[in-house]
C-alpha cells in the first residue's frame, strides 16, 4: 500500500522510481543561520493601512506582507499522509492586485489515491470609522472545478476586497502522495516582506532537499526532536524540523536573456529517497542515471519506438551508399526525416502511441520526430543515439537527479570517427544545416545509449548565432530632413526568428519590428527577400524619410539610434542576482554612409568607442569615419558577444558595454553650414 502511494503521482511519467538528491544552495551570498525561528506573525492593525509603510513598493499591484507554511507527514488510520498548511497574507496597493484575493489549489488524483483540500478560508481587512473591519469567507463558497482526468481546483475568491484592503488566505491540504513534498516558492511577482516553511519529516522517511536561491536566509535551521504525532511499538518517533525564512525579497521581474522564471525563483523541493519502515528495514526509493537509462530503453514509446523509419528505407540505404562523407550523409538524413514526418507543434519525452501510427500520419511530436531521426541515422550507417533535453521555458536540470519529469524534448545525437559529436533536429522547418531549436539551447542534455561508455552529460549548443548586419545610406538635406534606405541582413538564429514571422507578417509589418528606426522616422517601400535555403541569410530593406523644418537649417543632425543603432539598453536594472543566458553567441553590425549636402561642412564627429569586457567575451566598438574629400562619413557599429552565460558578478560589467554603446548611438554626427 506504501508503494503505491509514493508512485501514484509519477506513474503516468514512464514508471521509473526517480530520485532527487540532495543539492547545495546555488547562488547564495552568507546564509545567516541562527538558532531560533522567526517571530510571530502578529494581528492586522491600522499601520499596515498606512499608506507610507508601503512608500517603497512604488509600482507593485500588491506586496506579500507574510506567507507561512508548515509541511508534515501524519499519520491517518494506519495511512501516512503528507499535510501542507498554507497561510498567506497580502496588501492590495493598485487595481490589478485584487486577483490576490482570489487562490486556486491544485489537486492530484491517481489509481484510487488523491489530494484533498482539509479547509480553506480567507478574511478581508479594511479600515471603517478609523478601526479595523473584517469580512470572512468561509469553505463552503470555495468551488471545484476540473481541469483534466488527474487534476481538480479548490477554488475561493474573498468578498469585500478593494484597493488599500488587507487579504489573508489559508488553507490546509492533506495528499496520499509521499514521493514529492509541496514545492515553497519565497519569492514572487510581487515584492514579499517575510516568508517562512517549516517542515517536519519523521525518521521513517528520507528526503533530498534541493534549495535554490540567490538570496540570503534570515532564518535556515535543523533540528531532530521527538513528533509527538507518530509513534513506533508505543514510543514517539524522531523527527527533523527545518526551518527556512527570507524577509524583504524583491518582485522577481522577467528580465531579458533568461530561460523560465522557475529557474531563478528562490524556493525549496522535496524528493523521497527512502523509508526505513518497522519490520521492512531501509527500502530506497534512489536510482541512478545508468538504471534510468536502461529501463527508458525498455519503454515501448523510447527505446521500443527506435528501428521505424517508415517509407524513406530505400532513400537511406541509397544515401548509404551515395554519400561516403558520414558527416554530409548525417545531413542529408535530417533532411529526409524533415520531409518525411512534420513537427506538430508539441514537446514530448516519449512517442504518444505506436511510433508505425505517427510515421504513417507523417506528423508527430518532438520525441517522434527525432526518435525517428534516430532510426534513420542509424540506417544510414550512422552510430546515433537520443538526447533528452530540457526547453528554455520547462527550466533547467540537474546532473544528480535522474528526473525524467525534467526532460521534454528530444534530441539525436550522430557519432563520426575523427569529429565531434554531432546534436541534430528533425523538428524546425527554417532551420540552417546543424542548427538546434533556440528553446532547446538550454546547457545540457543526457544521452540515452545502449552503450554505458556513451550514456553521459552533453553541452547543448549550435554553431549558429543571432547575427545581423545593417547597412545603408543617409542623405540629410538643408530643410533638416533625411532620405535613404537601409538594408537588414539577419542571420542565424535572428533569420529563423525572421522566417517563422514572416509566414504571418506581411513586409511592412515585419520591417516596423525587426528594422530598428526612431519615432520620426518613415519607413516606405519594405522589400523581403526569403531564400528557400535556411542557410541563407534573411534581407528586409525599407527606404526611410524624415520631415525637415521646412528651412534652411543652419546645423544638420543624425545619430544611429534613428537608424538601426540603440535607443535603450535591454538591462535595465541596476543590479541582477540571477545569470544571464543568451542561448547562443551574438553579432550585430552596423555600418551606415552619411552623405554631406552641398553648402556644409563636417562640424562635430562623436569620438571613437572601443570597449569590452574584463575576459574580453564581449566587444562594442564605435566610429564615424570622415571620408578624404569631406563629402560623407561613415558611420559604423559593433557588438559582439562570444559567451552565451554570464553570471551575477559578470552583470555590472555587461551592463556598462550596452550602456556605453547606448549613449554612443545617440551622439549625433554634426553638420553645419558654410558661411559665405
Amino acid at each position: 500500500m506504501l508503494l503505491s502511494r509514493l508512485s501514484g503521482r509519477w506513474a503516468g511519467l514512464v514508471g521509473l522510481w526517480l530520485v532527487l538528491a540532495h543539492s547545495p544552495v546555488f547562488g547564495q551570498k552568507n546564509a545567516a543561520k541562527p538558532a531560533s525561528p522567526m517571530p510571530p506573525i502578529g494581528p492586522v492593525t491600522l499601520a499596515d493601512f498606512d499608506p507610507a509603510a508601503f512608500a517603497a513598493d512604488t509600482g507593485a499591484v500588491a506586496v506579500v506582507m507574510s506567507q507561512f507554511g508548515r509541511i508534515s507527514i501524519v499519520s491517518e488510520a494506519g495511512q501516512y499522509k503528507v499535510k501542507f498548511e498554507r497561510t498567506r497574507r497580502v496588501k492590495i496597493l493598485r487595481e490589478e492586485g485584487l486577483k490576490e484575493a482570489s487562490t486556486a489549489i491544485n489537486l492530484y488524483h491517481r489509481d484510487g489515491a488523491f489530494e484533498q483540500v482539509v479547509n480553506v478560508h480567507g478574511t478581508v481587512f479594511n479600515v471603517e470609522k478609523g478601526k479595523v473591519s473584517r469580512t470572512e469567507t468561509k469553505n463552503a463558497a470555495a468551488t471545484t472545478v476540473n481541469i483534466d482526468d488527474h487534476n481538480d481546483e479548490r477554488r475561493l475568491t474573498l468578498a469585500g476586497a478593494r484597493v488599500g484592503s488587507v487579504v489573508e488566505i489559508g488553507y490546509t491540504t492533506l495528499s496520499d502522495f509521499l514521493f514529492t513534498l509541496p514545492d515553497w516558492w519565497f519569492q514572487e511577482t510581487i515584492p514579499v516582506r517575510r516568508s517562512e516553511l517549516r517542515v517536519i519529516v519523521p525518521q521513517l522517511f528520507n528526503y533530498g532537499i534541493r534549495v535554490h536561491t540567490y538570496y540570503p536566509f534570515a532564518v535556515e535551521t535543523n533540528e531532530q526532536k521527538l513528533d509527538p504525532t507518530i509513534t513506533i511499538n508505543g514510543q514517539q518517533c524522531k523527527a527533523a524540523h527545518l526551518t527556512w525564512g527570507m524577509v524583504n525579497l524583491p518582485a522577481f521581474r522577467e528580465e531579458p536573456y533568461i530561460t523560465t522564471p522557475a529557474d531563478y525563483l528562490a524556493g525549496v523541493k522535496f524528493q523521497l529517497q527512502a523509508t526505513i519502515m518497522p519490520g521492512s528495514g531501509y527500502t530506497p526509493y534512489a536510482t541512478s542515471w545508468p538504471k534510468t537509462t536502461a529501463e527508458l530503453l525498455l519503454q515501448a514509446r523510447f527505446g521500443g519506438a527506435l528501428g521505424f523509419v517508415g517509407d524513406i528505407n530505400k532513400a537511406l540505404k541509397d544515401l548509404r551508399e551515395a554519400q561516403p562523407d558520414l558527416a554530409l550523409r548525417a545531413e542529408a538524413v535530417v533532411e529526409l526525416v524533415r520531409g518525411a514526418m512534420v513537427w506538430n507543434g508539441h514537446d514530448g519525452l516519449q512517442a504518444t502511441g505506436p511510433i508505425d501510427d505517427a510515421i504513417r500520419r507523417k506528423r508527430g511530436n518532438a520525441a517522434e520526430v527525432n526518435l525517428m531521426l534516430v532510426s534513420a541515422l542509424r540506417s544510414a550507417g550512422i552510430t546515433a543515439d537520443p538526447v533528452i533535453v530540457s526547453t528554455r521555458d520547462h527550466g533547467a536540470v540537474n546532473d544528480e537527479m535522474p528526473l525524467l519529469n525534467r526532460f521534454n524534448f528530444v534530441l539525436a545525437q550522430a557519432r563520426i570517427p575523427g569529429q565531434p559529436s554531432l546534436l541534430l533536429d528533425a523538428t524546425a522547418p527554417h532551420a540552417a544545416k546543424g542548427m538546434l531549436p533556440e528553446r532547446c539551447l538550454n546547457t545540457r542534455g543526457r544521452v540515452i545509449s545502449e552503450d554505458a561508455g556513451q550514456q553521459q552529460w552533453v553541452t547543448v549548443q549550435s554553431p549558429h548565432k543571432y547575427t545581423l548586419l545593417t547597412t545603408g545610406t543617409l542623405s540629410p538635406d538643408a530643410q533638416g530632413g533625411i532620405k535613404g534606405n537601409m538594408r537588414s541582413t539577419f542571420s542565424g538564429y535572428y533569420g529563423q526568428r525572421v522566417r517563422y514571422r514572416a509566414e504571418e507578417l506581411a513586409a511592412d509589418k515585419l520591417a516596423s519590428k525587426y528594422v530598428s528606426t526612431g519615432t520620426e522616422v518613415k519607413q516606405l517601400r519594405p522589400r523581403l527577400t526569403q531564400p528557400e535555403d535556411p542557410s541563407q541569410p534573411v534581407i528586409l530593406e525599407v527606404d526611410v524619410a524624415t520631415e525637415g523644418e521646412g528651412q534652411p537649417a543652419p546645423l544638420l543632425f543624425v545619430n544611429l539610434k534613428d537608424f538601426g543603432g540603440m535607443s535603450e539598453n535591454p538591462f535595465h536594472s541596476i543590479e541582477r542576482q540571477f545569470p544571464v543566458d543568451l542561448g547562443a553567441p551574438l553579432a550585430q553590425t552596423m555600418m551606415l554612409d552619411v552623405q554631406v549636402p552641398d553648402g556644409y561642412q563636417i562640424e562635430t564627429v562623436p569620438p571613437v568607442l572601443n570597449i569590452r569586457t574584463p575576459d574580453g567575451a564581449v566587444r562594442a566598438q564605435f566610429a564615424c569615419t570622415p571620408a578624404a574629400d569631406g563629402r560623407s562619413v561613415q558611420i559604423t557599429s559593433g557588438l559582439m558577444m562570444n559567451k552565451v552565460a554570464f553570471q551575477p558578478e559578470e552583470y555590472e560589467s555587461l551592463r556598462s558595454v550596452y550602456e556605453r554603446l547606448v549613449t554612443k548611438h545617440a551622439e549625433p554626427l554634426v553638420l553645419k553650414k558654410r558661411t559665405q
